[in-house]
């Protein structure tokens, strides 16, 4: 029994990848806020948190959202590429 693969319209398609762009810009607007804040929690005023478990996570949090930024950015590029966008 053969399986049937079913075809996307162009603008179906077209749609998919808006939504991947757009998904893509989210995550790193997200994450970069979340960098910018946790940045300012470690490195900036660390008085303010003296707390060695906020720090710790603070820290721990920096490298995941840092890390999602580059994911978004990864979507970011497949959305374009499949729109047939120049990605930079």
């Amino acid at each position: 029994m053969a399986h049937k693969q079913q075809q996307l319209t162009p603008t179906v398609k077209a749609n998919v990848f808006r939504k991947v762009l757009s998904g893509g810009n989210w995550i790193m607007l997200v994450s970069l806020l979340i960098t910018v804040f946790t940045v300012t929690v470690t490195y900036l005023f660390p008085e303010y948190f003296p707390n060695l478990a906020i720090q710790v996570v603070s820290h721990i949090v920096t490298l995941l959202a840092v890390t999602m930024i580059k994911i978004g950015y990864l979507l970011r590029c497949i959305g374009r590429h499949g729109l047939g966008e120049v990605i930079l």
